[in-house]
């Protein structure tokens, strides 16, 4: 547990399910804190909820704090950021960062007990398809709330920078700018490989979350209609879209070229995305997207939507197809990727090296948590 008589600036993270990365930036921002903080000079209590295991070990540096809550869909969020808020007051933390306009909506008590708050708006969460009429209502009064009660609210991409900016620009001067980052071990083909069946760079694949608005049909009916040898690797799984999921393996399951792997993490995570020629995006909703960075880094060619969102972290290597066309689209450029073989080791490598500087130069993670960091330097030093 964290040593409430030290002189660290104590922080708490509200808006994970758990520790462990389940292929939400969220939980990926949280890991890359415990790695890239100044530990001694921050500590950190991160809330996670009561109904999902966090398998990490407690350090003195940090503590896990476990929110009571229920696993529903819709009531599961609302209930959890409730009782984060309450332990949030009555806890001995100077500054509290809500990940996701969705945890925010009571921030407003926070601001009644005189804490400093900063909110991570992400995307636009209330365009996700996920969502029905009251939750896209809840999430545009999470919104609203955050722009009138934060310290601080911080956008992981330009582009949602710009639709703030834009719509509330003559109310507030607290908007920054802040990316996710991408830091990745490269690793040669093994076991992990094997299992699948996979050969390198005889693959494409996709990172995420099995959800609606990540519309993974569009890669699966798009790579259906072609005609190659090459495999196409799904990596991830869903939460509560059980539904979905369950429609994207019947529309998957008269072609076996097609690999759903479940959640990966670590090396095996990290052996696939290194061997794939082709990584695919195809996220409708959210900010920066972690696993598109991480693709970027580990070298592979990228086919992405046309989205300002995706486009502003591409730099070179790729192709956009239409948002509006959908898998058609897609489609055609899967088929051009195949007749070209696009992709080779030597080229490979090659993209790796000048993605990797791009990376380095405009995100990595020691650089982006200095800049949180400076930012709860800056609150603090403002306390009354």
């Amino acid at each position: 547990m964290l040593d409430k008589t030290d002189n660290k600036i104590k922080i708490t993270v509200i808006g994970i399910r758990e520790i462990d990365v389940i292929y939400s930036g969220y939980e990926t921002f949280v890991r890359k804190i415990i790695r890239y903080s100044n530990l001694n000079r921050f500590s950190y209590y991160f809330c996670v909820r009561k109904n999902y295991k966090s398998r990490l070990k407690k350090l003195k540096e940090y503590s896990l704090v476990s929110i009571p809550t229920v696993k529903n869909k819709y009531f599961e969020t609302i209930l959890y950021s409730f009782f984060a808020t309450l332990h949030s007051i009555v806890k001995d933390t100077e500054i509290i960062l809500f990940l996701g306009l969705s945890n925010a909506f009571f921030l407003y008590l926070l601001k009644l007990a005189r804490k400093k708050v900063i909110v991570n708006v992400d995307g636009l969460d209330w365009q996700r398809k996920r969502w029905n009429k009251f939750g896209k209502l809840y999430l545009k009064l999470c919104e609203s709330i955050t722009i009138r009660f934060a310290d601080f609210i911080v956008c992981d991409s330009k582009t949602i920078y710009k639709y703030y900016n834009e719509k509330y620009g003559h109310r507030i001067d607290n908007l920054i700018y802040i990316p996710y980052g991408a830091s990745v071990h490269v690793r040669k083909p093994g076991r992990i490989l094997e299992k699948f069946k996979l050969k390198p760079y005889r693959y494409i694949h996709f990172v995420g979350r099995l959800t609606p608005e990540n519309c993974v049909e569009d890669l699966i009916l798009a790579f259906k209609s072609t005609h190659t040898n090459y495999k196409c690797v799904i990596i991830g799984d869903s939460v509560y879209e059980d539904r979905y999921k369950k429609y994207l393996k019947e529309i998957a399951q008269t072609d076996d070229r097609i690999i759903f792997t479940g959640f990966l993490k670590g090396t095996s995570y990290e052996e696939i995305c290194s061997n794939s020629g082709l990584y695919v995006e195809t996220k409708s909703a959210g900010g920066t997207h972690p696993s598109l960075l991480e693709a970027i880094a580990f070298g592979n060619f990228v086919i992405a939507k046309d989205k300002g969102e995706i486009q502003e972290v591409l730099k070179a290597n790729f192709w956009l197809y239409s948002n509006q066309s959908g898998y058609k689209s897609l489609r055609s450029y899967l088929k051009k990727y195949f007749k070209q073989k696009v992709i080779n080791c030597s080229i490979h490598k090659r993209i790796r090296t000048i993605n990797h500087k791009h990376i380095i130069a405009n995100y990595k993670w020691q650089n982006i948590m200095d800049d949180y960091e400076n930012l709860f330097l800056h609150l603090n030093q403002s306390r009354p």
